[in-house]
Formats: structure tokens, C-alpha cells, sequence
């Protein structure tokens, strides 16, 4: 099995590859060039996060991100404790950062996010809790962004690009968990949108569609809210243009919880259940956008 055939089993989480470099189980594993290559089959291989422990326990590697041909993984040395690395080719992996500097603690990077060559993730530095970093993988390049909870864990997650930042989720007191956009400072990381004021309206499944002008780019996403149009306190469809305008998409009045938001082409998937009571209850339907409306229920049986 060549690196194509590793790459097309990328999508299917067993097997995660970038240039040479392959996940196979919880070992991240490095191509070695050696005579003549057999036709389906791997170079010969070493795993290079046995490097990274030097002895048979394992770093546990995972979290395993692209970005051209590097990869970003997060592992354990025994020393540091849980940590962001990088590795590229065949050469051994490097510590990017030591980013909480308790001896084997670790800074538990996660929701790592490649966006224009820039890895975008959480961590927790020891000192601020859990908040928004990115890395262009060196160590002088790897920086807390902001630290948006200032006595706890903000926990960013579902990070995309949007309108020229990074959007993404995380919480705050005043706010609760909300729609939050970077452009990579801290000035520059603001709440984007208070989707329900007063309380989180956990926003989720951040998907971002490109139509034809004059259109453009929409972010569609899931979240509760205590938008007047809506039923008050229910998960409910979203899209917000480059314009800041936040549109409720009300699939049918009784629709509610759009789940399993999928892109096919410039057209939004999702599934949505009734209304506990409501007309159809129990009868989970599929729906679509139309343009960037919903349509009505997708009919797969013809």
C-alpha cells in the first residue's frame, strides 16, 4: 500500500498521512528510502514516535494535522508531559514548545485546525488555562493568541475561516459559550456574535459555504437562541453573511435540533427532528438548502 493509497484512507481515521509520514494505530510512522519500492506496498518504515519516548512505552501520538508536508501531532515524551509536535519527511520529530513547563503536566494542545499554513488550537500553558494558540511551527511562532477566560478555561473549538478571520466557539462569564473571531491578535479577538443573551447558545458544527456573487461566503452553523422568530431556547439552524447579519432558518416552524451539517457543492444537508408532540413527531427528516434558504424535507426515495 503506497502513500496515495494512505492518503485516501486519511478520511476514514485509521490511517492519517502527509508526504511520507503515515498513522498507523497510535504510531506515527516515517517512509525510509530503500531500494527498489514493491508495487502496493510501504518503503521500508520506522515508527519516529518511538523516537520521541526512546523506549517501548509509547508517546501515545494523536491529533494528527496536515499542513502541507508537515505534521502537527501532539504526544508524550515522559518529560513534558502531553505536547505539540511537528515532523516532516523522514527526519525525527521536534518539540515545537514546551508550552506548559510543569514537568510532565503538559499543555493538552487540542482541536488542532491547519487554516492559510497556520495551526490554530487550545492549550493550557499552566498559568491561564485552556485558551486560543496558534503555531507556525517554531517554537518562537507557537503564542497564546488571547486569554479570553481570564480566571479559567475558555476551551476554543470549531475553528474556521470566515470573512477574513478565524471563527470559532469559546466561553466566557459574561457570555457563556459563544461565536467568537480572531485575526490573530489579541485586540483582534472579539465575541463575533451574543446569539443568546444571557445564556451559552453553544454554537456548533461551523461550516462555511462559498456561493456565486453576489452572494459570497456564508457561515452556516447550529446553536439555541432567544431569537423572538424561533422557539425560544431550541437548537436551531443558523447563517451569518460577511456582513455581520445573522438569519434564523426556521425548517418548518415544528423542525427543530439540525444535526450531521454536510457541503455538497454550494448546498447545506442536515437532519432535524420534530417537535416533541408536533406534527410528525419522531419522524427525523433530512432537509437542504436551497440557495440559502432551507427547502423543504430531501426526498431520497426516488
Amino acid at each position: 500500500m503506497g502513500t496515495s493509497t494512505l492518503r485516501s484512507h486519511a478520511r476514514s481515521g485509521r490511517i492519517v498521512a502527509a508526504g511520507a509520514l503515515a498513522l498507523l494505530g497510535t504510531t506515527v510512522w516515517a517512509a525510509a528510502p530503500a531500494g527498489v519500492p514493491v508495487a502496493h506496498a510501504l518503503p521500508p518504515a520506522r515508527a519516529i514516535t518511538d523516537d520521541i519516548m526512546g523506549f517501548g512505552e509509547g508517546s501515545r501520538a494523536a491529533n494528527l494535522t496536515v499542513s502541507g508536508t508537515k505534521l502537527f501531532f501532539t504526544a508524550d515524551n515522559g518529560t513534558q508531559g502531553e505536547e505539540l509536535w511537528v515532523a516532516e519527511g523522514v527526519s525525527a520529530p521536534v518539540l515545537v514548545k514546551d508550552i506548559n513547563p510543569i514537568p510532565e503536566r503538559g499543555s493538552n494542545p487540542s482541536n488542532l485546525t491547519v487554516i492559510a499554513g497556520t495551526l490554530w488550537f487550545a492549550a493550557d500553558d499552566g498559568t491561564n488555562g485552556t485558551e486560543l494558540w496558534r503555531s507556525d511551527g517554531t517554537e518562537v511562532g507557537t503564542v497564546m493568541v488571547a486569554n479570553i477566560h481570564p480566571t479559567n478555561d475558555s476551551s476554543p473549538a470549531e475553528f474556521v475561516a470566515f470573512d477574513g478571520d478565524v471563527f470559532f466557539t469559546a466561553f466566557r462569564p459574561t457570555e457563556g459559550r459563544e461565536l467568537w473571531r480572531t485575526d490573530g491578535t489579541g485586540p483582534g479577538t472579539v465575541v463575533a456574535h451574543d446569539l443568546f443573551v444571557g445564556e451559552s447558545s453553544s454554537p456548533a458544527e461551523l461550516t462555511v459555504i462559498s456561493y456565486p456573487a453576489p452572494v459570497g461566503e456564508r457561515l452556516w452553523l447550529t446553536a439555541e437562541t432567544n431569537n423572538s422568530t424561533l422557539l425560544s431556547g431550541t437548537r436551531e439552524l443558523l447563517s451569518i453573511d460577511g456582513g455581520g447579519v445573522v438569519d434564523p432558518v426556521n425548517t418548518e416552524v415544528s423542525n427543530r435540533a439540525p444535526l450531521e451539517l454536510t457541503v455538497i457543492g454550494d448546498e447545506l444537508y442536515f437532519k432535524a427532528e420534530p417537535v416533541a408532540g408536533g406534527p410528525g413527531f419522531q419522524a427525523t427528516t433530512i432537509h437542504r438548502t436551497v440557495g440559502t434558504a432551507a427547502g423543504p424535507p430531501a426526498d431520497f426515495t426516488t
